[in-house]
């Protein structure tokens, strides 16, 4: 189902936007989530706001990167069906094996 935002492009069914929006709208709830615990800790709000932000920061780079995999090509066709993946992994270790064997 299509956000009205998201427009339909054969190419990516889930456009970098969304992620973006994802992204943030998460980070915000998360972050939240983190300056309270961190807080109840440490009782020091200078020290809170130093862990939160940059906490927000490095989780934000890596959930989008995170995102942007999952709704490739690869995660769609490769990662939907484990079946194929753990094939693919068990054909790897086989050839691995077969090669030192010779």
């Amino acid at each position: 189902m299509y956000n009205r935002d998201m427009k339909k492009n054969k190419k990516e069914k889930y456009p970098q936007i969304r992620s973006i929006k994802k992204t943030i709208s998460w980070r915000i709830i998360a972050t939240l989530i983190t300056g309270i615990i961190v807080f109840l800790f440490t009782k020091e709000l200078s020290e809170t706001t130093y862990i939160t932000l940059v906490s927000a920061f490095v989780l934000m780079v890596f959930y989008y990167i995170h995102e942007r995999i999952w709704s490739s090509e690869f995660a769609r066709t490769v990662l939907a069906r484990p079946s194929a993946f753990v094939l693919m992994v068990f054909y790897y270790i086989h050839e691995r094996i077969w090669s030192s064997i010779r």
